[in-house]
């Protein structure tokens, strides 16, 4: 690609502008560290291990021998690092004669890119929760919501309602059941608890209703709001790209131990360059980073698509 010279950008080679309108919006504060697991790496790829343990300890009569069970080796999950990059090129006239420095500015708009890289790629999960590729799926060769998760000692699980439908005052209690109803792989009780629930903008407004008044939405006898005081962190998550999905989730997990299994892993986090080329004297700048998205399992996590 040509490099950007002073032919494309002349009226800033001479003062007397009185404004220059580049990145001039104020952004967003980071969201996908806010919900997702983010984690390093200093491998070519990252992979997780399902496993099971035991189930109910059965009675044993007296004088008859103790009984044996293997534990269950499931399946792996491979995280697999993407490369990403992006950089501009300027002549050195145009470098060096711009009145404004608006070309040495241009760095911080190559940052904003990479931020939005990292919004978008981590959102990807939520915004595919339902696709079939491959790099969308989890251990268990399923997307992140299905009413089908496979348990490696027998059965499966759903983290769906019935059937997909907007966020709403019951859709929400229906949420919360499916959590205390969760089981192991074995079919034990678990405590895995919803802590935050993920709404789009256009969703604000009605999320706030149902979880930030003492009153239930919508009802004409006033009944006392039995969600608003179970602790639920509200999130306005604006990079999910279908205005009614949404989720809720549980802490993220630490140790692999309790919380959802969403991640976010850096390989390289992004790396800023800015270069001479030695045959044009042209300035070149760039950005690389290396990082891979996924989940494992889907335990912790429950949402829908919307109506």
């Amino acid at each position: 690609m040509p490099a950007f010279s002073t032919q494309q950008a002349s009226e800033l080679l001479e003062p007397g502008l009185k404004s220059i309108f580049l990145n001039r919006f104020r952004r967003w504060p980071e969201e996908y560290s806010t919900w997702n697991n983010v984690l390093g790496s200093t491998r070519n790829f990252e992979e997780d291990l399902t496993f099971a343990g035991f189930g109910s300890i059965p009675e044993k009569g007296e004088g008859e021998p103790v009984d044996f069970e293997d534990p269950i080796q499931g399946n792996t999950k491979r995280f697999s690092h993407k490369e990403y990059a992006l950089g501009f090129r300027i002549t050195r006239p145009m470098w060096m004669d711009d009145q404004y420095g608006k070309m040495r500015t241009m760095t911080s708009a190559l940052s904003i890119a990479v931020s939005n890289l990292a919004e978008v790629q981590g959102a990807s999960v939520l915004n595919n929760a339902t696709a079939t590729d491959a790099e969308f799926l989890g251990a268990d060769s399923l997307p992140l919501l299905s009413s089908a998760h496979v348990l490696l000692g027998g059965g499966t699980f759903s983290n769906i309602p019935t059937a997909h439908a907007d966020i709403s005052y019951t859709e929400v209690q229906n949420g919360y059941i499916n959590f205390e109803e969760l089981t192991d792989h074995r079919g034990i009780n678990i405590n895995v608890k919803p802590k935050q629930v993920l709404v789009s903008p256009s969703f604000r407004f009605i999320a706030e209703e149902i979880f930030k008044q003492d009153t239930k939405p919508n009802s004409a006898e006033r009944d006392k709001n039995t969600v608003a005081n179970k602790g639920l962190d509200l999130k306005v998550l604006h990079y999910l790209d279908d205005a009614d999905r949404w989720f809720m989730l549980s802490d993220a997990a630490v140790d692999g131990m309790a919380g959802h299994s969403i991640q976010f892993i850096w390989r390289e986090r992004p790396i800023f360059e800015t270069y001479d080329d030695k045959d044009t004297k042209d300035v070149k700048v760039n950005v690389y980073t290396r990082f891979a998205t996924g989940f494992t399992e889907a335990f912790g996590v429950y949402g829908s698509i919307g109506a």
